[in-house]
């Protein structure tokens, strides 16, 4: 991003959001398609107000904001019914759904893409904003080109809209001219997510016919790697992502974040990425994925391998077994002798994971799943046609 453009930028992250933006909004066009963009909402009373004015300050019309408030013991329900009051208007609408209970994320997620109406659905975290007004329509041209998901490169990350860093989300950080590779070819982005998720989740648009056709977020992950859990399906099944080039996003760090659950979040994602390994072994097709992908496992070699060692160990058993080809097969090899010169070639808890992977396989979003990966993958119409 050029200077011009970074300043710019900078300058809409340090004022209110939504100021001088509303001005913005395009000309009533009928023919425009209606985006959704939904906010799971739990204890987020000190930031809902920032995210839903973030929305209204896009340039795209017609859209409606869908706020699915999970039982949350604070004033984010009264402020969402407030703002849905003051802001609701013949083409930008404010709907606030509660929850009955407290269910998480993908369950608040899976609620909201399921009762929204837009032609294209987005997820925005209730304690993140948009900062580019013209996100929406940037990633509605994107998707009119093709593609499953698109996504936005650049964030701002910071405890407040004042104090914020700039961050380009590469797949390889020190070599981001490899990303159009992740974008196109889903098989070296699926191994890629096993360690790395390069996917801001609040940029995320997704079109209403994939969710239909493909599915949604899955409550049974609760709310911990919701979006990586929904990256890998999609990715195993071939589904294009594009990525918009813009900086779209300010993604709010504090410490309330779920993120910061550090052991219940390790489980949660070891578990998410074992029952896609589990998936793709039982459907015969993690050999054709380390046959086409294997130089994604290299940098896994430098301490990825590291982050949820009991996934490490499953693809390199999973891996070794499978018809994976001689180049894989190596690399593999080098992956085990890592795992044993650090210790971590067997693991106490590793039957216990792999159980838990296989009852969440059951859930009714990942039986879809293995039915539409057993059936083929994606397709094109819907988004498939890369390299799966």
């Amino acid at each position: 991003m050029c200077a011009t453009g970074r300043a710019s930028l900078a300058a809409r992250a340090t004022r209110p959001f939504g100021a001088r933006e509303v001005g913005r909004v395009s000309t009533p066009d009928p023919e425009r398609p209606l985006v959704s963009v939904v906010i799971p909402a739990y204890r987020a009373e000190p930031f809902i107000e920032t995210a839903i004015r973030s929305i209204v300050a896009q340039a795209h019309r017609p859209m409606e904001v869908v706020v699915v408030e999970d039982a949350s013991p604070d004033r984010t329900a009264a402020i969402a019914e407030e703002l849905a009051a003051e802001l609701s208007a013949p083409r930008f609408l404010v709907r606030v759904l509660r929850q009955p209970v407290n269910m998480g994320g993908a369950a608040a997620l899976r609620r909201g893409f399921a009762q929204s109406r837009g032609d294209f659905v987005c997820w925005l975290s209730a304690d993140d904003a948009f900062i580019d007004p013209g996100k929406t329509d940037s990633q509605v041209r994107a998707l009119a080109a093709g593609g499953g998901l698109s996504y936005c490169r650049g964030l701002t990350l910071g405890p407040t809209p004042e104090d914020v860093r700039h961050e380009a989300r590469h797949w390889l950080p020190k070599v981001p001219f490899a990303d159009r590779l992740f974008e196109a070819w889903p098989s070296w982005r699926l191994l890629m997510l096993l360690s790395r998720n390069a996917i801001s989740g609040s940029s995320v648009m997704i079109p209403r016919f994939a969710i239909d056709e493909v599915g949604t977020f899955d409550p049974a992950v609760g709310s911990i790697d919701q979006d990586g859990d929904l990256w890998m399906r999609y990715s195993a099944l071939g589904m294009r992502f594009r990525c918009v080039e813009t900086e779209a996003v300010f993604y709010r760090i504090h410490p309330g974040q779920t993120t910061n659950l550090t052991d219940s979040v390790d489980r949660g994602c070891t578990v998410n990425r074992l029952r896609i390994l589990l998936a793709l072994e039982e459907s015969g097709r993690l050999g054709r994925v380390l046959r086409r992908s294997w130089p994604v496992l290299l940098p896994l070699l430098r301490g990825g391998y590291r982050l949820w060692p009991a996934v490490s160990r499953q693809l390199v058993a999973a891996g070794s077994a499978s018809d994976c080809g001689l180049a894989a097969r190596v690399v593999l090899g080098w992956l085990r002798g890592r795992l044993d010169r650090d210790g971590l070639l067997t693991g106490a808890q590793d039957a216990e994971l792999v159980a838990a992977a296989r009852e969440a396989m059951g859930s009714e979003e990942f039986v879809r799943f293995r039915r539409i990966l057993l059936g083929g993958g994606v397709p094109a119409a819907v988004g498939g046609g890369g390299r799966p």
